[in-house]
């Protein structure tokens, strides 16, 4: 070891990105303030030694690298601008004071303090470290704190994901995220073109960067670059854009979090889930529960079981025309080419529905209908029986209220009648006993004057109806009417789900056939549209419904549809209901006039 006749210095300087340091000088000022002090002051300087890395944690290099030059005795002394550049954790600050200890390290120099090698300096350039270490922990703590409200908040911590701005004008820490309006409809069209299953992630990543021009959003001191590559697969893999994200806490645990319910969402968890399946990766233990179309809403006629859908998720190979499942996998069985350097692969996804017993049954092939096909046999049905133009449905809707408030007051109006003529037999009832009393009549001419007074039992029918909402129903049914088969052709599923459940038909399926088993309502409404379009030539001019119906004729000369709707309030809701063609004849004559023809 050489021997060493005065103080010789390392300049050590360090800078990191995190908290602890953001109100530290650069490196720079730290290396042209420390030089200028060792000038001032006659100081030797062996080398400059700086790094930025954080000293929260051991394995600093450069610091490493010094405390070995050390040891070696190239020099025995450090020269820093604040204890705290040294080291924020117990193993580097105890390493300082061993040294100390060895007399390898005789002095460490601060521009206001000089801590010698004795006692008393060592113990105070210990509690330096020390109180350094502590006022980490706290930050730590105040940041992990601050992390925890924002990921209850609905946030992920960071700067917002591409296709989202954070907003600049609350405090950092504490800023929301908004919807990019240049980038948001970029980055929606990507996952919208991945999900139709014809591009690779490599075809996509040329689209979005030449056709696109998708850019990263713009930062301090980078982004409003074009996407790479890499960032395209990470938001393909990102989960906040299905409208949740993970975090870890401090115990391990990694807790899934809703975003915050005011940003809207690109895509459905399902759909995202399904771009993971297509990727190839497995994602985090979820439920393997999927929701089908028609799932529960098919029953077995023939079996008398459910018919449940089994879908299937496969691509094509483009290379050996191999077709298998996606479903965690990430290359071909067959030749191994991985799925995303497939060239145009194409995704196919399908849901057949079978029988339960047949599906579970060995030795016997099940006879399955695919979904797309079932959807079209239900759409066809309800555009042939079902469906009618908005313009009769709107007229529907304005006078299903006053049939409401007709069928009330000719209720009313019975009710008077029947009490009136209760009343009037209550008042010849009594007469005729005084004339009996009397000795006027005798007992068998009393007995046949009693029988010819006629009890007055009341409208039950109209009473019946009082406590039927039909109202309710044929409003729904009206609705469904003009809107369900389009739902059905091109609605979100949620919609088409709702639709299939409101109309409250069961799908009966029969070795590869189905047919739909209507409620009464339903069938009630359906029977009278047959009957009406079958006896009535033009019964719905399109129009005529909507022109006249707005105008105000169509209200005057059209009192046989009002005629219509009461055969379906008096609906019997207990037995089958035959839709009787009440007023045919009137319509007929109503259809028949030259005047009225468009």
């Amino acid at each position: 070891m050489p021997v060493i006749r005065k103080l010789r210095y390392f300049i050590y300087c360090r800078k990191s990105s995190e908290a602890e340091d953001r109100q530290v000088q650069s490196i720079e000022t730290q290396i042209r303030e420390l030089g200028e002090f060792a000038e001032k002051n006659g100081l030797e300087i062996v080398d400059i030694i700086y790094e930025s890395q954080s000293a929260h944690t051991p394995g600093r290099p450069k610091f490493n690298e010094m405390i070995q030059r050390i040891s070696a005795g190239e020099a025995n002394g450090l020269l820093v601008l604040f204890p705290n550049r040294l080291s924020r954790n117990p193993v580097d600050a105890g390493m300082i004071i061993y040294f100390m200890d060895l007399k390898k390290l005789v002095e460490v120099r601060t521009p206001s303090k000089v801590y010698y090698n004795t006692a008393t300096d060592k113990a105070f350039l210990a509690l330096e470290l020390i109180f350094s270490k502590k006022d980490s922990d706290d930050k730590s703590e105040h940041v992990k704190t601050g992390l925890r409200t924002r990921y209850l908040k609905g946030l992920p911590n960071g700067l917002a994901h591409i296709g989202y701005f954070n907003d600049m004008t609350r405090e950092k820490g504490n800023r929301d995220w908004y919807e990019d309006p240049v980038r948001w409809p970029l980055v929606k069209m990507i996952f919208e073109k991945f999900l139709e299953g014809t591009y690779s992630v490599r075809k996509l990543y040329f689209i979005a960067r030449d056709e696109l021009k998708l850019t990263t959003p713009p930062r301090k001191r980078e982004g409003g670059k074009l996407i790479s590559l890499s960032y395209l697969y990470f938001l393909l893999r990102n989960p906040v854009y299905a409208g949740f994200f993970y975090y870890a806490k401090e115990d391990g645990e990694v807790v899934r979090q809703d975003l915050d319910k005011k940003l809207k969402r690109m895509i459905t968890e399902d759909q995202y889930w399904q771009i993971q399946d297509m990727l190839g990766k497995k994602g985090r233990p979820r439920s393997q529960k999927r929701n089908l179309l028609y799932g529960g809403l098919i029953w077995d006629e023939v079996n008398n079981c459910a018919v449940v859908g089994d879908p299937k998720f496969q691509i094509r190979c483009t290379a050996c025309k191999h077709k298998f499942s996606y479903i965690n996998q990430d290359q071909c069985p067959k030749c191994g080419i991985k799925i995303q350097n497939m060239n145009r692969p194409k995704f196919k996804n399908y849901v057949f529905y079978a029988s339960v017993k047949e599906r579970k049954s060995p030795g016997i092939k099940a006879v399955s209908i695919e979904e797309k096909k079932l959807n079209g046999e239900v759409i066809d049905y309800l555009v042939q029986n079902f469906q009618i133009s908005k313009g009769l449905a709107d007229w529907a809707l304005r006078h299903i209220d006053e049939i409401k408030d007709k069928e009330l007051q000719e209720n009313k109006a019975v009710t008077r009648s029947n009490e009136q003529s209760s009343e009037n037999g209550q008042k010849k009832l009594l007469r005729l006993l005084d004339m009996h009393d009397r000795g006027l009549i005798n007992d068998e001419e009393f007995s046949l004057a009693k029988r010819q007074i006629s009890p007055i039992q009341g409208n039950k029918k109209l009473a019946e109806i009082e406590n039927i909402d039909w109202v309710s129903e044929a409003k729904k049914i009206v609705n469904l009417s003009i809107e369900m088969s389009e739902l059905l052709e091109n609605g979100p599923f949620e919609k088409k789900r709702d639709a299939l459940v409101k109309f409250g038909s069961n799908l009966l399926f029969n070795r590869g056939k189905v047919r739909i088993n209507n409620t009464k309502s339903i069938s009630a409404y359906i029977n009278g549209l047959q009957v009406a379009r079958s006896e009535i030539v033009g019964f719905e001019p399109r129009e005529y419904v909507v022109n006249k119906g707005e105008s105000g004729e169509f209200e005057g000369k059209f009192p046989a549809l009002i005629a219509l709707a009461d055969d379906f309030r008096t609906i019997d809701w207990v037995n089958e209901y035959p839709f009787p063609s009440i007023a045919l004849a009137e319509l007929k004559e109503l259809l028949a006039d030259p005047t009225l023809k468009n």
